[in-house]
């Protein structure tokens, strides 16, 4: 794998937010608890896969209210509090199948996020972070 560019919180740099209206974030998922940023949460759905019940994996993206480029993407293994690499999981075994059920749910949301123009630069399957930063 090439080497890829990483931000501050360790993203693909190549990976840019923009905020959009409060009413339209809000509509899309996001909270704004804390007042200097928008936060969407999203958990891994396991439910298919009975034998992976109690996995609690999660995604979490924060943008920065007065910096968008000041934006952070974690993908969390809620039970130990740590990230959870599933990429470079399942670049030693591409066939793990925990792993390929976060990455389709993370892509899916990525996706999803890009369509409604909150993310950008993002493409199927690009590294979005690295747990070392």
């Amino acid at each position: 794998m090439k080497e890829i560019e990483l931000s501050q919180y360790g993203n693909n740099i190549k990976i840019k937010a923009q905020i959009l209206p409060d009413k339209k974030m809000r509509k899309l998922g996001f909270t704004d608890y804390s007042k200097d940023r928008w936060c969407f949460l999203k958990s891994i759905n396991f439910s298919k896969e009975k034998r992976y019940k109690g996995f609690d994996i999660s995604l979490y993206v924060v943008i920065n209210k007065l910096d968008s480029t000041n934006l952070k993407i974690d993908i969390i293994d809620e039970d130990f509090g740590h990230p959870y690499d599933y990429q470079m999981m399942l670049k030693k075994n591409p066939k793990f199948e925990p792993c390929l059920i976060v990455k389709a749910q993370v892509e899916e949301w990525m996706k999803y996020l890009k369509d409604n123009s909150v993310l950008s630069g993002h493409e199927y399957g690009d590294y979005i972070w690295e747990r070392n930063n």
